[in-house]
């Protein structure tokens, strides 16, 4: 017994230390992108292997595992620190938004519209909308009367309402395969909040991961010297942990919206939490403050929902 809890403890710091490596490769191959994704994964093994081999005296091994664990925790860590939210928010200018991959194949229609008014948001967005869902949902467009939309037949269609007036209103077809971005500016305050909602190509393949990147990288270049302040949200098919991901933020200068309410994993729905990732995100730019972030129930389909509360600077 203790040799196979050994042996055990050692394979799993050996792979996990393997795949952290790895993962700093992420630039330049499909695989080594895929493999980026999972550092709660990574940390976990390293964890549950440096407690068994410290009770077991294996001194290198140990060592092995608790580098491998405190390497991915430092991309975790910061998403459970304290966020910059002003204390009192009562007099700021305020706006909630909701974001939902449906799935196109999705049938549970009612737990999408469940959802959608237990959280009642000022914006939502929709990502995977083909004719049946944009029909579906037909009593919950009667509430948002302002909208863009991309009704597709492939699982790239999305819907952008709001509850309130907006202005700018536009469909941006990005990258070589010509996916949608839906754009508006909307009022809160004495501000026009650019909101972008985007669901770029899965990276299901090397060109799957191109087209993505390409997509991150034309909204990037689109809003870069915006006024306005932003908010971006959708399934952008990527994790915080991936170099595009970072590249993304840093060119628009956005934060990560979980920054203080930890990970938030959203995908594979039906999972087991601590083997979920995230690919469902809200970034937000200088200015804007996050004060409650939750992440909805299972609605039927392989995304859980995101609700994102911000308020504005004055």
């Amino acid at each position: 017994m203790k040799y196979g809890v050994r042996y055990l403890a050692i394979v799993f710091t050996a792979a996990s230390g393997l795949l952290t490596l790895l993962s700093s490769l992420a630039n330049y191959t499909f695989f080594f992108d895929t493999v980026v994704h999972f550092r709660l994964q990574y940390a976990l093994a390293a964890g549950f292997s440096l407690l068994a081999l410290g009770v077991l005296r294996a001194k290198v091994w140990s060592l092995v595992a608790a580098i491998v664990l405190v390497v991915n925790l430092s991309f975790i860590v910061p998403y459970y620190l304290p966020n910059d939210s002003p204390q009192s928010t009562t007099s700021l200018a305020s706006l909630d938004v909701m974001s939902i991959n449906v799935l196109s194949s999705n049938t549970n229609v009612e737990a999408i519209r469940r959802e959608i008014e237990k959280f009642k948001p000022d914006i939502l967005v929709l990502q995977e909308i083909v004719p049946r869902w944009f029909t579906a949902l037909a009593d919950v467009s009667a509430q948002y009367p302002n909208q863009v939309h991309a009704v597709r037949e492939d699982n790239f269609g999305i819907w952008l309402l709001s509850k309130y007036p907006v202005v700018d209103q536009e469909i941006i077809p990005w990258g070589s395969v010509e996916l949608p971005t839906a754009t508006f500016r909307y009022p809160v305050g004495d501000h026009l909040v650019r909101i972008v909602a985007m669901h770029p190509m899965s990276p299901a393949d090397p060109e799957g991961v191109r087209w993505r990147n390409e997509q991150l990288r034309n909204i990037a270049a689109r809003y870069k010297t915006t006024d306005d302040p932003l908010l971006v949200i959708g399934d952008l098919n990527t994790t915080s942990f991936s170099p595009i991901f970072e590249e993304f933020i840093q060119r628009l200068d956005l934060k990560d919206s979980r920054q203080g309410f930890g990970l938030q994993s959203t995908w594979p729905a039906w999972a087991f939490n601590p083997l979920m990732i995230t690919l469902d995100h809200c970034l937000v730019s200088e200015g804007v403050h996050v004060i409650r972030r939750e992440v909805g129930d299972y609605v039927g389909s392989d995304h859980l929902p995101v609700y994102v509360e911000v308020v504005l600077s004055e």
